[in-house]
């Protein structure tokens, strides 16, 4: 205060903060953190005990300043109200595994350093090494609380992430004061799952075959690659057909019911094969992904 009128027309002797450490009483007069009844014209003060800070439940703390000159001490002002706090600490680093058709990012609350935690940012590496969001999957209140969230393998393989490759993630948390650090990227965990390869092309069993029946085999899909990652399995494989290049392909066998031999008999009775006509054959794969693109024609 230094005009005439914030004053009082005389000089100002001491200031006295008042507090309220969030119980609804005021400690004022002797009880002022300082000013009252010794005088201080200072207009600063570092409050450095008598503070829960970093702890919960947090406490909003209550200020107001009151002047005093010759005449005597003036109204109090205006209260401000300050919770101790800092951005949270640095989050330690995400695990991640498989759920179903998901990749599962899990993580550890922070120290939330006074002030409750409003959001976590969970950022994933795409091919070009930058790190982005990613939306409606890994963001708000449900991941603030179960502390978890699930992206579609999908989505990562729409991104461009290859099959194989670790899903590499960064996370922070966020309360009244902003972001804190970004965790360490993760160095283990899951990797990007998809649709099976292709299945190389059928070939016909000679034995097996005359005028009334051809009977096709084909190499199972076995490795994690050829599956489309460590937790898929192959569930089908769609053998179809047609007459000659023109005619339209026919499901044969593995659409429904779902089979997963790797050998398959057309008969003249069950599916009117006929003798010294040429077939073509091509097969594609499920795994809990969906179908994989389909191979070479036979």
């Amino acid at each position: 205060m230094t005009s005439t009128v914030d004053t009082g027309g005389t000089a100002i002797t001491s200031y006295a903060l008042e507090w309220d450490q969030g119980t609804g009483t005021w400690l004022s007069g002797s009880s002022a953190l300082v000013g009252d009844p010794t005088p201080d014209t200072s207009t600063s003060f570092l409050i450095s005990s008598g503070i829960n800070a970093g702890n919960a439940p947090y406490t909003s703390y209550v200020f107001r300043v009151r002047a005093n000159n010759a005449i005597g001490w003036g109204a109090v002002g205006p209260t401000a109200t300050i919770i101790p706090s800092s951005v949270p600490d640095v989050m330690a680093t995400v695990t991640t595994s498989v759920e179903n058709v998901y990749a599962k990012i899990n993580w550890i609350a922070p120290n939330e350093r006074g002030s409750a935690l409003t959001a976590y940012e969970v950022t994933i590496k795409n091919p070009d090494n930058t790190y982005t969001t990613v939306p409606s999957h890994c963001e708000g209140s449900d991941i603030l609380q179960n502390r978890y969230c699930l992206v579609p393998m999908a989505i990562l393989s729409s991104r461009g992430l290859s099959t194989g490759t670790l899903v590499e993630v960064k996370a922070r948390a966020e309360n009244i004061k902003g972001y804190g650090a970004e965790s360490p990227v993760n160095t283990a965990g899951t990797k990007v799952e998809n649709v099976p390869v292709a299945p190389g092309a059928c070939s016909r069993i000679e034995a097996q075959t005359d005028e009334t029946k051809v009977t096709v085999t084909w190499i199972a899909l076995t490795t994690e690659t050829e599956r489309g990652g460590l937790s898929a399995t192959i569930d089908s494989y769609n053998l179809e057909w047609r007459v000659g290049s023109s005619d339209p392909w026919v499901s044969l066998v593995g659409i429904s019911p779902l089979v997963t031999t790797t050998t398959f008999t057309a008969t003249a009775a069950a599916k009117g094969t006929q003798p010294g006509q040429l077939y073509n054959f091509r097969l594609s794969a499920k795994n809990k992904y969906g179908w994989s693109l389909t191979g070479a024609e036979t």
